[in-house]
C-alpha cells in the first residue's frame, strides 16, 4: 500500500534548473519523494510568490555546499561528519545507508582496490616498464573515479585517502 504523500510540494520549481539534480529512482522517487525538511517547518514557502530564500533546508544541495563537508565514508557506510545537521537528515531520508547501496559501494571499492594495488607496486618496480604501463592506466581509472562524474565519487576518496587500507577484499 503506498502512503500518502502529505507535504506540500514546490510545484512552481519543478522545472527551475537550480531544482533539477540527476539522482537514482531509488533515492529519489522511492525514499525522498516530495519530501524537504527545513530547520522551521513554518518558514515553508507555500506558493510561488513566497520568499524560499527564508527557508533553511536541511537537505544538502550539492550545487552549493560541499558534501564532503557533510557526509563521509567508513569504507562503504556514509556517516554524518560531526554530526552534521544537514548530514544526517539527508543520509536518513535518502536512504543512502541501506544494505543494498552499501554492498553496491563495497563491491565498487573493491574493484578499484585492484587499480590502487598495481600503482603502490609499480612504485617499488620502477624497471618494469609493462607494469609501469598498466600502472599509468592503473592511475588514470582512479582518478576518473574520484571524479565528481565517478559512481560513488566520494567513497572512493575517502578510500583513496587511507590508501585503501579499511576496503576488505
Amino acid at each position: 500500500k503506498s502512503k500518502k504523500i502529505e507535504r506540500p510540494g514546490y510545484y512552481w520549481l519543478a522545472y527551475d534548473w537550480d531544482n533539477l539534480y540527476l539522482s537514482c529512482t531509488e533515492c529519489n522517487q522511492r525514499k525522498k519523494k516530495n519530501l524537504f525538511p527545513l530547520a522551521d517547518p513554518a518558514t515553508r514557502a507555500q506558493l510561488n510568490k513566497n520568499n524560499i530564500a527564508l527557508e533553511e533546508p536541511l537537505f544538502i544541495n550539492p550545487s552549493h555546499e560541499d558534501p564532503s563537508q557533510h557526509i563521509g565514508f567508513n569504507r562503504e557506510v556514509p556517516y554524518a561528519i560531526a554530526g552534521s545537521i544537514k548530514g544526517k537528515p539527508t543520509i536518513k531520508s535518502l536512504d543512502i545507508d541501506r544494505d543494498d547501496l552499501n554492498d553496491f559501494r563495497l563491491r565498487h571499492l573493491q574493484k578499484l582496490k585492484v587499480f590502487f594495488q598495481i600503482t603502490e607496486i609499480a612504485i617499488k618496480q620502477p624497471q618494469n616498464k609493462e607494469l609501469q604501463h598498466l600502472a599509468v592506466k592503473a592511475e588514470k581509472t582512479l582518478q576518473d573515479a574520484i571524479s565528481d562524474k565517478g559512481e560513488f565519487a566520494a567513497a572512493t576518496r575517502a578510500a583513496l585517502q587511507d590508501g585503501f587500507k579499511s576496503v576488505m577484499e
